[in-house]
């Protein structure tokens, strides 16, 4: 029992590493290839490939149909990169994290911040104008459809088990 705990929890970290890597190594393509301003493309990557591959490991990892720990190893990370974000927003603009209308349209603005005093480099690292309402909800439903797909094809592969 205390092993099977250890696993679940190697495998949940493993999880969340994997998607924090993917979510870092994808901001970090687009600044380097100069595609950083371009909000919409960003969006869709950061929606969904950090999902997409945190959810091909579980795939080829964990074979049960636990609704329960596939929300936990994609929807959870999902929903703290956005609390992150939204917090970092708010503190760069220096508006207080309460006032979530004014958060969001400073962030979406893309004006500069208010808070720190930054070079025009370390802008482009910390550049939040991507986050907006339609990435929240695009990025929390593809994580939703990811856990609901991993729980049908083991259930599918479960089955064929029988």
């Amino acid at each position: 029992m205390q092993e099977q705990k250890k696993e679940k929890l190697k495998i949940l970290v493993i999880d969340w590493l994997i998607i924090l890597g993917v979510y870092l190594f994808v901001r970090l393509m687009f600044i380097m290839f100069g595609l950083h301003l371009n909000n919409t493309l960003l969006r869709i990557c950061l929606a969904i490939f950090p999902c997409l591959l945190g959810g091909l490991y579980l795939y080829r990892v964990y074979k049960q149909e636990s609704i329960g720990f596939y929300s936990l190893t994609l929807i959870v990370p999902s929903i703290i990169e956005k609390i992150v974000v939204y917090l970092l927003g708010a503190y760069l603009y220096d508006i207080s994290p309460l006032n979530m209308i004014k958060v969001m349209d400073m962030i979406g603005s893309n004006q500069p911040y208010v808070n720190v005093d930054v070079s025009q480099s370390i802008c482009y690292l910390v550049n939040l104008s991507f986050f907006n309402w339609s990435y929240i909800i695009l990025s929390i439903v593809f994580s939703c459809s990811c856990v609901l797909f991993l729980v049908k094809i083991c259930k599918k592969e479960y089955v064929k088990l029988l």
